[in-house]
């Protein structure tokens, strides 16, 4: 068999909402839950199917520190559906969303009226 890894994810609590993303069982991050912003994941139906999880919520995973060293038991307390992150023309991949309110990514949602106009709004607003 062949080892693959699993994607990751860092996002804060508002992700699963601004995107859209269907929760299935469970819940979303909650920012008020000390439990989640520390140890807390959400994972997609293929991570759970890949897993062979039939029921994900309270499942553990082992989450490497910061330092490289250290790991931490982090718990599933929600299953997303299954979306294409990478695009629509990629495979859906197995994804774990873990809480981390500081990012240096930014993920956002456009609609069709002036992208141009959005992204340069965006790029003023980060710059």
């Amino acid at each position: 068999m062949q080892q693959r890894g699993i994607n990751m994810a860092a996002v804060d609590h508002d992700f699963v909402e601004a995107l859209g993303i269907t929760m299935l069982k469970g819940r979303d991050f909650q920012e008020d839950m000390p439990s989640d912003t520390l140890l807390g994941v959400i994972v997609n139906e293929t991570m759970a199917k890949r897993l062979n999880w039939n029921e994900p919520l309270g499942k553990k995973v082992e989450l490497q520190g910061r330092d490289g060293t250290d790991y931490l038991k982090a718990t599933v307390v929600g299953l997303m559906k299954d979306y294409h992150q990478r695009g629509m023309y990629n495979e859906i991949e197995t994804l774990m969303l873990i809480y981390q309110n500081n990012n240096r990514v930014v993920y956002a949602k456009l609609g069709d009226e002036d992208v141009q106009g959005t992204i340069r709004y965006i790029e003023s607003q980060w710059n």
